[in-house]
């Protein structure tokens, strides 16, 4: 039975011949005369495409525009302007030095607030080349939704509107973001599909300054482009319309076990071999967590210090009672239990929004849910990840290779582990026609593998690039064991490593051409820029070290185009 729920917005949008603007605010665009008076800042330009080995002006260069120039476009945007100053200056010597805002700023780096809050910072401090560190729109009560509205406030919305939409788990997460335009994966990933399968209209900012509308039947190749082929590379988004579900409880429960004594669960300890076939058991039994339209949410944690292992899975089904939950896991829990792995019937709770997006206590309340959601911390880790197709899975020697191969990262790469098991196959979310990693659509395990250690925090010493780069290697070394095995699958944008030996195969695989040539048309110039996106091979960073795509990229050099 087709699931989804049109509310009557949408359906006023989906009958227009034209979509109108979402916002009052979208309608306040400058006009081509505006745009004249302040050539200085003009981009987009056809006939202005860089030529091969010319840089990007930045600050500090002669074609730099002046303060004047800046202040008259400031004049024609109504003062709206923004010129943010990095986060840390305040812990530097000059004008905005404070002794205070600086131990103030110190405590509260690793807080994602702070960053996101902030329209100059970065997440990972160490992409920007740790260069300054110390020593928005509410959302909608429809389902469009302006840019700036974070998942929090969409499961709070859920509540609200006894509904459902597609957002991300940690609560800091833009809805509109990279989350979309990546692909965007969730608790109901399995049962309606990923956030780029959802979208019906979208309104943003194109390279040369304009607001469009891209729909069925309007820019219809931006649109599809927007969805699944990235973040920062086709144009801002401003807001977009995506569909809405009946509300849909999840239920869900979690298991644990490890070798070393754990305060986090009960059971006692088991040997390695026995956590290795637990292990087993679960990915057998994983694929069914993917037929019943759940997700499996899994981490594997190794500890150096003890030699330790430690297995938590969190495991989520849309539309099961307590019962129905109760009686889908429990040959799991037997297996589990046959293998000298103590289990019991974990506690089933169920909801209508993902365990892991809130809290319990004040749902109902989008400001403090806020401060207490996953995400709310910046985590400055090397990752990489892959899609391993159903075909991995799907006999006892193709598992077992599989297996094999996590064990292996694990064990030797004395990399943390962690997993998605869910199947975001087309037919679930009515066929679109996006620009979705084709990979995803055969997944049913999303691995991850990542390191994360106080130097990438920026407050620890900082390590030099050689190490940085070195560190890069061994962890693409050991993702190459994952690539072996999965041949012409990809890895999640969102989610990888933007220097993926094979980026384009990986994050776009048979979509990349056409995903080129959307972005020659709307981004001549190549105002969008990302490391890892659609068309990032044109440019490279130069006048540092970590330019072109040598060793580990940073992004604190002057970005030039290839010769």
């Amino acid at each position: 039975m087709f699931k989804m729920l049109y509310v009557a917005l949408l359906c006023l949008l989906l009958t227009a011949t034209t979509a109108a603007l979402n916002f009052d605010w979208e309608r306040e665009q400058l006009t081509d005369e505006e745009v004249a008076r302040n050539d200085a800042l003009r981009s987009g330009s056809v006939s202005a495409i860089a030529a091969p080995d010319s840089c990007k002006i930045i600050p500090g260069d002669p074609e730099w525009p002046s303060e004047d120039a800046w202040d008259s476009f400031n004049a024609t945007l109504g003062g709206t302007l923004l010129k943010p100053k990095p986060l840390a200056s305040v812990c530097y010597a000059g004008e905005g030095y404070s002794a205070a805002k600086c131990e103030q700023l110190k405590s509260s780096w690793a807080g994602m607030n702070l960053h996101s809050d902030d329209p100059a910072s970065i997440m990972s401090q160490w992409a920007s080349g740790n260069t300054c560190t110390p020593t928005s729109q509410p959302i909608s009560n429809s389902v469009a939704y302006a840019a700036g509205a974070q998942a929090y406030e969409g499961s709070a919305l859920m509540r609200q509107k006894n509904m459902v939409m597609i957002v991300a788990g940690g609560g800091t997460v833009g809805i509109a973001g990279g989350f979309l335009q990546g692909g965007g994966h969730s608790a109901y990933t399995s049962y309606y599909g990923l956030a780029a399968d959802q979208v019906l209209a979208i309104t943003a900012v194109t390279a040369d300054g304009r607001v469009v509308e891209a729909h069925e039947g309007e820019n219809e190749d931006l649109f599809w482009a927007f969805r699944g082929g990235g973040g920062g590379t086709f144009g801002i988004i401003t807001s977009v319309v995506v569909k809405a579900f009946p509300a849909t409880p999840i239920a869900s429960s979690s298991i644990r076990f490890s070798t070393t004594p754990d305060r986090g669960s009960s059971a006692s300890p088991i040997s390695t071999e026995t956590f290795w076939a637990g292990m087993r058991a679960y990915w057998e039994f994983s694929v069914a967590i993917c037929d019943a339209g759940g997700l499996g949410y899994s981490f594997i944690y190794p500890n150096s210090s003890t030699a330790g292992l430690t297995f938590t899975v969190s495991i989520s089904v849309p539309n099961k009672t307590i019962a129905e939950y109760q009686r889908f896991i429990r040959p799991l829990l037997q297996n589990l239990n046959d293998l000298g792995i103590e289990q019991r019937m974990p506690t089933v709770k169920r909801s209508l929004t993902p365990p892991f997006s809130y809290e319990e206590g004040n749902k109902d309340e989008a400001s403090s849910l806020s401060k207490r959601v996953l995400g709310e911390t910046t985590g400055h880790t090397l990752i990489a990840s892959r899609f391993f197709p159903r075909t991995t899975f799907s006999s006892h020697s193709t598992l077992e290779i599989s297996h094999l191969a996590i064990r292996h990262v694990v064990e030797n790469g004395s990399l943390t582990f962690h997993g998605m098991n869910y199947a975001p196959i087309l037919s679930i979310s009515g066929n679109p026609n996006n620009s979705v990693n084709p990979a995803f659509r055969t997944t049913v395990l999303h691995a991850q593998a990542y390191e994360s250690n106080a130097h990438w925090d920026g407050r620890a010493p900082i390590l030099s690039h050689e190490a940085l780069t070195e560190r890069h290697e061994r962890l693409q070394g050991y993702m190459q064991t994952w690539r072996d095995i999965t041949v012409g699958s990809g890895s999640y944008i969102n989610e990888g490593d933007a220097q993926d030996w094979e980026w384009k195969e990986a994050f776009f695989g048979s979509n990349y051409e056409e995903l080129a040539r959307v972005k020659r048309k709307y981004d001549p110039e190549g105002v969008f820029w990302a490391i890892g996106g659609v068309g990032s091979d044109e440019w490279e960073i130069r006048d540092v070290d970590g330019g072109k795509r040598e060793g580990i990229v940073t992004q604190d050099g002057r970005l030039c185009k290839v010769g």
